[in-house]
């Protein structure tokens, strides 16, 4: 039991090191890891954001994983559909393989 635990922290503490935060404002794009990060559009309570040529909706404080990176939506600024940004929480996901 104790064994679990401290694995489960272990986990948690590399998620927590590997976090970036970043601003983008609409249009702009940034590169995270080897990943091309755009906010492609922007509204009141939701942005669409593009990694690598595809593209979700995110909401504010939800997180999704795109192209191999968990994106969370920290705030929201909206100005209009041409104005405002976002800010973001980045985590890569990496994949073990054999």
């Amino acid at each position: 039991m104790k064994a679990t635990y401290i694995l489960i922290s272990l986990v948690l503490t590399l998620a927590i090191i590997n976090a970036e935060e970043i601003t983008l404002s609409v249009g702009e794009s940034k590169k995270v890891q080897e990943s091309t990060i755009r906010l492609k559009n922007i509204q009141i309570d939701k942005v669409v954001i593009t990694v690598n040529e595809e593209s979700q909706i995110f909401e504010k404080d939800k997180e999704r994983v795109l192209s191999s990176l968990k994106i969370t939506v920290k705030d929201i600024v909206y100005i209009s559909s041409y104005e405002g940004y976002v800010k973001l929480e980045i985590t890569p996901l990496y994949v073990c393989e054999d």
